[in-house]
């Protein structure tokens, strides 16, 4: 893989302590370049490609039939974690039991699934991670709306934090927080800048509409803003 690094979940040395150890999935991939950033922050999930499992033959997620692939339990938490961490439209996993496996493709609505194939055998696993590795962002399932903060947005958002913080307002980011930049346009169509750290409002279940609330700095007003 010429972009993407594969990483041992089940060894991260207390990188990721403060990340719950069911969360943590046996293996993630990281884009090269961002890879020792991510693995140095508790919150990496932000920074996960995709995830692959390795499951007993018991504790495979969907049963294949002649006609139809039912659903049977997802695995929720890993993939609640990823889009609970950054803005996604939708994730790929990877979900290996012995000497098969299955590709799945998340988002908010289902999951799309291969029926079990062998991926020692044949080229499908290899053509995947050909192709995943040329992928851009967006074709990873990434919002490129939201990108990391700058440190000049990063700089703003906390001046107008820390004299909000004065007048007691609550909600707000610690300072640890990352933050990010995300773009919204209004009913006009005019384009906003909002600096903003994690929801203050998240849905429970990965599954629904995912509402999401942020107290964050708009950008051109350097004011207080409340965004869904």
């Amino acid at each position: 893989l010429k972009s993407t690094t594969l990483h041992n979940g089940t060894a991260t040395n207390g990188r990721c302590a403060d990340t719950d150890a069911d969360k943590m999935p046996d293996v993630y991939a990281l884009d090269k370049d961002d890879a020792p950033y991510f693995q140095s922050k508790v919150n990496f999930f932000r920074g996960v490609q995709l995830f692959i499992e390795f499951n007993q033959a018991d504790e495979d997620y969907f049963h294949d039939y002649p006609h139809i692939l039912e659903q049977s339990v997802a695995s929720e938490g890993h993939i609640h974690s990823v889009f609970d961490s950054v803005s996604r439209v939708f994730c790929f996993s990877m979900v290996v039991i012995q000497d098969q496996a299955r590709l799945v493709r998340w988002d908010r609505g289902w999951a799309i699934v291969t029926r079990r194939f062998k991926w020692t055998e044949g080229s499908i696993l290899t053509e995947f991670f050909w192709r995943f590795d040329r992928m851009s962002r967006a074709q990873r399932g990434f919002d490129t709306t939201v990108t990391l903060a700058s440190l000049d947005d990063i700089s703003l958002a906390r001046s107008v934090f820390a004299e909000s913080a004065e007048r007691n307002m609550r909600c707000l980011p610690p300072d640890t927080e990352e933050l990010s930049r995300f773009l919204v346009y209004d009913e006009n169509g005019t384009k906003h800048s909002i600096i903003a750290g994690r929801p203050v409002d998240s849905p429970s279940s990965f599954v629904g509409r995912s509402t999401c609330g942020y107290i964050g700095v708009h950008v051109e007003s350097k004011s207080i803003v409340y965004m869904k």
